[in-house]
């Protein structure tokens, strides 16, 4: 009889997988010590898979360390906390491991099923940022319109509102909780939006949802103002709640001091420009009221030519007018007879 073929001999590396071998090995080593680090400017994270003495003495290790280097550490931020059990705070987020005995995933060729959470940290925001952020808008519990915004346009009044909301959500949008806790503070937002711009037309809350109300392509319902433009320009759009509040687990954070925008109106701009808006001087600017414009409409009304500073403010619709102290003179003493357009 012919001998059989031979079988090649594995060696022990391809027979016996690493992690088959040191599979929970560590879950039982007592010896066993893991340690990571994180750092983002002056602050750092330490997540360290041991007993509670050890961290305490890594805790005084460092406070020796940065004393040698004339630091100090902070005793109210420097904590250690139970990952399962509680929450560590860390650049604005909370920070837990999460546990499920129930959440059961397979590996990529489906065939070993395991605890897919477990020990797998989440982020999350804040219970007392997020109500922080939503009594900004309330008092006593009800939406508070912003009386500084007031003088300013729709436009720049949703854009504002818009830009500093989704500043906050952009920022927390690693948190798994996004959703759930910065709806509130939206809700908040959007209600003081509708009471600035109500309050602002002298109008109620619903004219302003009647007028602005949309619901965008991502199936959530906020407020949109369009400012149309000569063409071939398109029009500028302003939106508040257009996007929807999801947890994005990769996303770019931008972590810019939130300085809110709020662009002074134009009466501000023309006197901080300095610059008599007749004669071009510069020397102490002031400016000129009118109880109506419809008076001055009305009383040049036909007249082929009238004054200089008549057409400018008729032009630019306003009621104010940025001048000299001797163009304010002859204006209100009615002998001005300036230089005429060209």
């Amino acid at each position: 009889m012919g001998k059989a073929p031979r079988t090649p001999k594995a060696s022990i590396s391809q027979t016996v997988r690493p992690e088959s071998l040191l599979s929970g090995l560590w879950q039982t080593d007592e010896g066993f010590r893991r340690l990571y680090y994180c750092r983002y400017g002056d602050d750092f994270l330490l997540g360290f898979a041991g007993p509670k003495a050890e961290a305490e003495t890594i805790k005084q290790q460092l406070k020796s360390f940065l004393s040698s280097l004339k630091l100090t550490m902070s005793a109210e931020k420097t904590l250690i906390t139970h990952a399962s059990s509680q929450r560590a705070r860390f650049l604005g987020y909370e920070l837990s491991a999460r546990k499920s005995n129930t959440k059961i995933s397979q590996d990529q060729n489906g065939a070993r099923k395991r605890r897919s959470i477990n020990s797998t940290i989440a982020l999350h925001v804040p219970r007392p940022v997020a109500k922080e952020w939503e009594n900004r808008y309330r008092k006593a519990n009800k939406p508070v319109h912003r009386a500084e915004l007031l003088n300013q346009s729709d436009y720049e009044i949703v854009w504002l509102y818009n830009s500093e909301f989704q500043g906050l959500a952009n920022y927390y949008i690693l948190a798994e909780d996004v959703a759930k806790r910065l709806q509130p503070v939206r809700y908040a937002y959007l209600q003081s939006l509708v009471k600035t711009l109500a309050r602002k037309h002298q109008q109620k809350a619903t004219w302003v949802y009647r007028k602005y109300k949309r619901k965008f392509e991502t199936g959530v319902t906020g407020l949109k103002v369009i400012l149309p433009r000569e063409a071939p320009q398109r029009p500028l759009t302003a939106k508040f709640g257009a996007l929807p509040l999801r947890q994005k687990k990769r996303a770019i954070l931008k972590d810019e001091v939130q300085r809110p925008r709020c662009r002074g109106n134009d009466l501000v701009k023309r006197l901080l420009a300095n610059t008599c808006e007749l004669c071009g001087s510069n020397q102490k600017i002031e400016i000129h009221h009118l109880r109506k414009l419809a008076d001055i409409k009305k009383k040049y009304q036909g007249q082929k030519e009238p004054p200089l500073w008549v057409r400018v403010m008729m032009k630019r619709n306003r009621k104010t007018l940025a001048v000299c102290q001797k163009c304010h003179q002859e204006i209100t003493y009615g002998r001005y007879d300036g230089p005429k357009l060209a």
